[in-house]
């Protein structure tokens, strides 16, 4: 698909999330809120699309025509991220905007369509990388998933100089281009690898040290969340795997002293370091339980405010 319409990528998710949805039913709609004809083959391919973007859609039958709903919303709404933060880029400048805060605009998200685009058509892509910490280089890719996490979006593709998947911040993406189409199935254990990939919290690497050899797997990671706390998880999940539980205990906040309640909130997650990121940077609001490993690994690894974590 060329140059994806993000606004009927909406529209479809939104209709088929209600209930089950025929092409043709689709495309009567769309037509009759845009005053303006489309065919269901253009509705198959973008229903298709939502498919490789990561949407859990199931198929069925009303009537011998063929239906389609939306089982479970991927973890990051992709296509609503991709389309709020290209309407924010292009908002011209507030009249007054001393009275209003917001983050800048990442820089890079104009690519997000050509990216996308390249993810459907099976196009390889070539860009210059600007790392933090080395000089930039050129890099061609094979692009197999996108992830927006705390206002950052990153590319997660098949290098093809190094044989090795990677994962690349598109603020540091220049001189995006297409290259030639490449062969999807050819990229080694690459459902396992999309898998692993949004069962990371965010989008840093696993932590290899933690695993020792091992096979880098999700794991259940249990945590213990303050009752301050556990109701910013209850208004947005932190992950798609997120399950809070009716298990409470009373604990001490070690930066405070104060007793309160902890629940038990499990994950299914890739221990990687954004995850300790996020457990460290609550000071006592979120304790890791389980696994035993994780919580060894943290504990002889760091020292002072991070050991605290796994008590």
């Amino acid at each position: 698909m060329k140059n994806p319409n993000i606004e009927l990528l909406l529209f479809i998710k939104h209709l088929i999330a209600l209930r089950a949805r025929t092409k043709e039913e689709i495309a009567d709609l769309w037509s009759e809120r845009n005053d303006a004809e489309i065919n269901v083959r253009t509705i198959n391919r973008n229903v298709e699309f939502l498919k490789e973007l990561g949407y859990e859609i199931q198929s069925g039958y009303d009537n011998r025509k063929r239906t389609y709903r939306l089982v479970d919303d991927y973890e990051n709404e992709i296509v609503e991220r991709i389309e709020n933060h290209l309407r924010i880029s292009k908002m011209p400048g507030l009249a007054n905007p001393d009275n209003v805060a917001s983050p800048p605009v990442q820089q890079g998200i104009e690519m997000l369509p050509l990216l996308l685009e390249s993810i459907n058509n099976r196009n390889a892509v070539a860009f210059t990388y600007h790392p933090f910490d080395k000089d930039p280089s050129p890099r061609k890719v094979c692009p197999v998933i996108l992830k927006e996490y705390q206002g950052k979006w990153h590319l997660h593709g098949f290098n093809l100089e190094t044989n090795k998947y990677r994962t690349y911040g598109i603020d540091r993406i220049k001189e995006l281009k297409q290259k030639g189409k490449y062969n999807w199935d050819s990229l080694p254990e690459l459902e396992k690898e999309i898998d692993l990939f949004k069962s990371r919290l965010g989008a840093s690497m696993p932590v290899y040290e933690y695993f020792k050899g091992r096979e880098v797997k999700r794991e259940i990671i249990k945590l213990r969340v303050s009752s301050f706390y556990l109701s910013y998880l209850k208004s947005k999940p932190l992950h798609q795997s997120q399950k809070i539980t009716d298990d409470v205990i009373k604990a001490e906040k070690f930066t405070s002293g104060e007793l309160l309640d902890y629940t038990l909130v499990n994950f299914y997650l890739v221990p990687n370091y954004d995850l300790i990121k996020f457990v460290v940077s609550q000071l006592g609001d979120v304790l890791i339980e389980e696994p035993k490993s994780l919580k060894e690994y943290v504990g002889n690894t760091f020292n002072g405010l991070i050991a605290k974590i796994t008590p």
